[in-house]
């Protein structure tokens, strides 16, 4: 049994009664202790001395030395091991119906230092005395007369919630109702989709802008050219031109010049490169297999 201070000497010798045969308790520094072992004298053990067993209990004889720190222990009775400054690190007392073994070195018991010394085989000799083996840790719960969270909450808490939510309630009501069903408004005009293109190209007409179509007319070619031939969107206009012209077999800077670098003098040759582009686009379809 774990005793974090929470049970009052009643209630500790209460479960060392209630334990059939032996009892080992793990004890915080407390004042009932010495209700349970009367005389007994509270210490600190040293946390990086060596303690020798030095005692004739079994466990702690098997065990040998020991590394821990924790609660020192003295009485004028019973058994000690792990002899410190202040007392020992393990006292057993005989008691009616068996013995109360009382370990102050806590440490033989943590899992970061269970593997110094002699702790892990201190701890499991003493907890597998017995055929079975019943863990205890007290909690607050165990307190008597322990007040709720509702006993020790102001008394205004209460009412301040129950408003607090209606008001949640009421707001997310407020928010969320609707003011009628949607109206469908019809549009006043249909658009084409091929309006957009052709006000476009009349924009670039007046502007004089053939530079400005030509590329929107060659990146449109690009796109579509590396769609068919099945390259990346991301890849650049030179992987482009390179593959299209092994799959067409003409020449690298012909296709270039085409797709990147000749400006139309006129609208006339504008008209003629629209077209070659349309004419590649074609050839390379007709080179892959495509109708």
């Amino acid at each position: 049994m774990a005793d974090q201070g929470y049970l009052d000497a009643e209630q500790l010798a209460e479960a060392a009664r209630l334990a059939a045969t032996a009892i080992v308790l793990v004890p915080q520094p407390s004042e009932v202790l010495p209700e349970l072992v009367p005389g007994l004298e509270q210490g600190t053990l040293g946390d990086d001395d060596e303690l020798t067993a030095a005692c004739s209990v079994p466990a702690a004889d098997r065990a040998g030395a020991i590394r821990s720190s924790g609660t020192a222990l003295a009485a004028d009775r019973g058994t000690a091991c792990y002899q410190g400054e202040d007392g020992a690190g393990l006292l057993r007392v005989d008691r009616d119906g068996g013995a109360l073994t009382l370990l102050g070195a806590t440490d033989v018991l943590r899992n970061d230092r269970v593997d110094e010394s002699g702790n892990a085989a201190l701890a499991l000799g003493l907890l597998g005395e017995q055929p079975r083996l019943v863990w205890y840790l007290p909690s607050v719960d165990d307190v008597e007369g322990a007040a709720t969270l509702g006993e020790l909450s102001p008394p205004w808490v209460v009412p301040f919630s129950l408003l607090a939510i209606g008001t949640g309630v009421a707001a997310a009501i407020w928010r969320g109702r609707r003011f009628g069903p949607l109206v469908v408004e019809p549009l006043p005009v249909t658009v084409r989709a091929g309006e957009t293109t052709e006000g476009r190209a009349r924009m670039y007409a007046r502007a004089d802008a053939r530079g400005h179509a030509l590329d929107q007319l060659r990146m449109g070619a690009l796109r579509r050219i590396a769609r068919v031939l099945g390259l990346d969107r991301a890849v650049g206009y030179e992987a482009v031109v390179d593959r299209a012209a092994q799959v067409t077999g003409r020449p690298v800077e012909e296709l270039r010049r085409l797709l990147v670098d000749e400006q139309p003098g006129g609208d006339a040759r504008l008209v003629e490169i629209a077209q070659a582009l349309q004419h590649l686009e074609r050839q390379v379809e007709q080179a892959l297999g495509r109708p």
